[in-house]
């Protein structure tokens, strides 16, 4: 009875030995190196140095949340977009998986993301006038850059009835708009990036850009289209420089003298106002 107990006591220590030599062979994956986060709109895209016994592996955020993807043995670096995320800094925990189940330690990086908060407060560049090159070409201008704008968007229907766009970078103030149908609605608006690594944009609501240059009235791109007549040291153009001090002056002649202002584009207007010459003594002053 006793060499039974003893043969059962030899065979449990010999079998707890096995196991332990067991659990030693399954070696576990190293943690990832290189990890880069970079924010996105409600996500982020996370990238990593793929580490060679992996298959796959699992990100994970919030309380519980994770994200399981396989890894790409054909790439050094690999790149997961972790989608569904809350706006705000987030903390993203990478672990990876060998074949035989073991699981890395966690590796951690920080990184901001941007949603509705954002979005809301975005306000486009203002339109301050348009000038008609030709029957299908336009020349748009604007004011500064505002901040995080990387440029303005403007689309369009082309002369060929298609969708079109155009981007001007942000350091521009002006775009030339070609092979476009004037007759249709085309809109505008500015689009911005939070940081210079962010793997989205944002884009503020779309103007009609040819309702809003109907309502602009800045004068620098204006000119004279005709005058009935003008004194040497008065010009017509003198009527549109927004200079009190100077004005346009005709020669004598034949009445009603007359001016004609090329405003470069269509515009909604109800009425205006011209200012009379502020000289003591001059002659001239309209009537009606």
């Amino acid at each position: 009875m006793k060499k039974i107990a003893y043969f059962i006591s030899t065979l449990f220590i010999v079998s707890l030995f096995w196991l332990g030599c067991a659990e030693e062979d399954v070696h576990q994956p190293p943690v990832v190196n290189g990890l880069t986060a970079y924010p996105g709109k409600y996500r982020a895209k996370v990238e990593f140095q793929v580490p060679t016994e992996s298959v796959k592996g699992k990100i994970f955020h919030g309380s519980g949340n994770y994200q399981e993807f396989p890894i790409n043995k054909g790439e050094a670096t690999q790149s997961v977009t972790v989608e569904g995320l809350p706006e705000g800094e987030v903390t993203l925990r990478v672990v990876t998986l060998n074949s035989e189940g073991a699981t890395s330690d966690p590796k951690g990086v920080k990184v901001t993301i941007y949603g509705d908060n954002y979005q809301n407060n975005l306000v486009n560049r203002k339109l301050l006038s348009q000038k008609t090159l030709s029957p299908t070409s336009i020349e748009m201008f604007f004011d500064n850059k505002t901040p995080d704008e990387v440029g303005v968007r403007v689309l369009f229907i082309n002369t060929s009835g298609a969708r079109d766009s155009v981007m001007m970078p942000s350091n521009d103030k002006s775009i030339v708009i070609r092979n476009i149908d004037l007759g249709k609605s085309y809109f505008f608006c500015t689009v911005f990036k939070p940081t210079a690594n962010f793997i989205d944009e944002f884009t503020a609501p779309n103007i009609d850009a040819k309702e809003a240059a109907m309502k602009n009235f800045e004068k620098p791109i204006w000119t004279i289209a005709g005058v009935s007549g003008e004194d040497p040291s008065a010009a017509a153009k003198n009527i549109i420089d927004n200079k009190v001090e100077t004005v346009w002056h005709t020669q004598q002649g034949t009445m009603p003298h007359w001016i004609v202002v090329d405003m470069q584009s269509e515009k909604k207007y109800n009425g205006f106002h011209f200012v009379q010459t502020q000289v003591p003594g001059s002659t001239g002053y309209a009537q009606r």
